[in-house]
């Protein structure tokens, strides 16, 4: 095994699940699905609350523990997610360590965008990538993990082909009680009909998860996006209504502007902003949009 290993890969695939694993193994301990890892020779490292980032003193603290004799076996382990979360100084604080391992001890980094550790840190590292499956995997895997959900392929084209952040969106969508997400398309189309305003539109999402509705909306605008680079390849994006008979707005600066807007939007859901207007506002744009068209 590596002195230090970096596991890379997109949400939704299970990282987190295979480093558990991963650290249970290493310490002798039997696998389990459920329930915090406690154990002597091991620690795990992540933003502290109400901060975005790993701080310097929470590395030198790990750096301190992998240099302590292990006491219950000859391997001692170490988790930082997510990695890419440590400011410079932190990740400099670690560069000894990666250099220099202490004894057995192997310390794992966890990262959804490894390009954005420095270099230092990477090629320090062996690599891990944590890669999603085929589509017919994934399906197969979430059908057999709950028959009761009549179409995965939605939930998994919201998720990126991501099976477990697609069994998490469909619980969030569960939990409204009623068809969330099928509610969107009927939404969108009632705004760019002006049937219905932004306003109240944005209220209804802004009580449900807004995250879905907020993946919903970038899916659909990178279909747009597609069935306008590539009109010969059939959108995978949702099916709007009016957007099916009304002429395509050509305008791709506009489309990928907006897209940036939604991404954006996604970014801030746990910044205490007033989420409903900021839907209110992404709602808008389709009312300016279908004037312009008209």
């Amino acid at each position: 095994m590596p002195h230090a290993l970096l596991v890379h890969g997109p949400t939704g695939t299970g990282r987190g699940l295979l480093v558990d694993w991963l650290a249970r193994h290493l310490l002798g301990l039997p696998p389990a699905t459920a329930g915090e890892l406690v154990h002597p020779d091991y620690r795990s490292v992540a933003p502290e609350p109400e901060r975005d980032v790993i701080i310097v003193g929470q590395v030198r603290e790990l750096v301190e523990f992998m240099g302590l004799t292990a006491s219950g076996g000859a391997r001692k382990v170490a988790v930082i997610r997510p990695a890419e979360a440590m400011n410079i100084a932190a990740a400099n604080a670690l560069l000894k360590t990666l250099e220099e391992p202490p004894g057995e001890g192997m310390l794992v980094l966890v990262a959804s965008t490894p390009g954005a550790l420095p270099a230092t840190i990477t090629s320090r590292c062996q690599r891990l990538r944590v890669g999603l499956p085929s589509p017919a995997a994934a399906r197969a895997w979430l059908a057999a993990a709950d028959p009761s959900v009549p179409d995965w392929e939605t939930y998994l084209a919201l998720a990126g082909g991501a099976p477990l952040l697609a069994a998490e969106l469909c619980r969030a969508d569960r939990a409204e009680g009623e068809p969330f997400i099928a509610a969107l398309a009927a939404d969108l189309d009632a705004v760019i009909g002006r049937q219905e305003g932004p306003v109240p539109v944005a209220r209804r999402w802004a009580k449900g998860p807004v995250d879905l509705a907020l993946r919903w909306l970038h899916r659909l605008v990178a279909g747009q996006i597609t069935a306008l680079a590539a009109p010969g390849i059939p959108s995978t994006g949702p099916r709007i209504t009016s957007l099916q008979t009304s002429a395509p707005d050509q305008n791709m600066a506009a489309w990928f502007a907006y897209l940036d807007r939604v991404e954006l939007a996604r970014r801030q859901i746990d910044r205490s902003l007033n989420m409903e207007l900021v839907l209110a506002d992404l709602l808008l744009w389709w009312v300016g949009r279908s004037a312009r068209a008209g």
